[in-house]
């Protein structure tokens, strides 16, 4: 049946997955392109049985999940699936001046932890010029702003952006 054919694919990949553990010099870049993969393999399979439907998809993921970019060496989500959606795929990030999560302490306790971060204080960061525009909130479609117009060299040229997830 279908359901054992994906719980199969499931498994593989978890085996997989497991085994980029100690196999690479740095082997967290070798999980975490390994772990996008599999999420943007997995949505396809998802999409495609929506699209079936006649119905659209919408996830929810971290900025670096999402981004259709090479982040720290790893091809994401994001770019797996832009490669094979096109334009079906659009990537919406947020970004908050201050707030909230929780993160796991793999050092430590072994648990999770409140983790409270403050607003963002380096000048060479999108958190804090973003923190200092006019309206406090607002979309910005890079792509639109990648075609010469006097935002393009803000947009190439940012250096920092906080990248908060399971640890920080």
């Amino acid at each position: 049946s279908n359901d054992l054919g994906n719980l199969a694919k499931l498994l593989g990949q978890t085996i997989e997955l497991r085994g980029t553990f100690g196999t690479f010099k740095n082997y967290f870049e070798g999980f975490r392109e390994t772990r996008d993969r599999f999420m943007a393999d997995n949505l396809l399979a998802i999409y495609e049985r929506t699209k079936e439907a006649g119905k659209k998809l919408v996830i929810w993921g971290h900025n670096a999940h999402i981004a259709h970019a090479t982040l720290n060496g790893s091809k994401r989500m994001g770019s797996h699936l832009k490669d094979k959606l096109n334009d079906a795929y659009f990537a919406l990030g947020g970004i908050f001046d201050e707030g909230s999560v929780r993160i796991f302490d793999f050092k430590d306790t072994y648990e999770y932890k409140k983790f409270d971060y403050s607003s963002p204080e380096k000048q060479n960061s999108i958190e804090y010029v973003f923190k200092k525009c006019k309206f406090p909130n607002f979309l910005l479609i890079t792509s639109d702003v990648m075609v010469n117009t006097p935002l393009k060299s803000f947009v190439q040229d940012f250096k920092m952006t906080r990248e908060i997830g399971s640890t920080y």
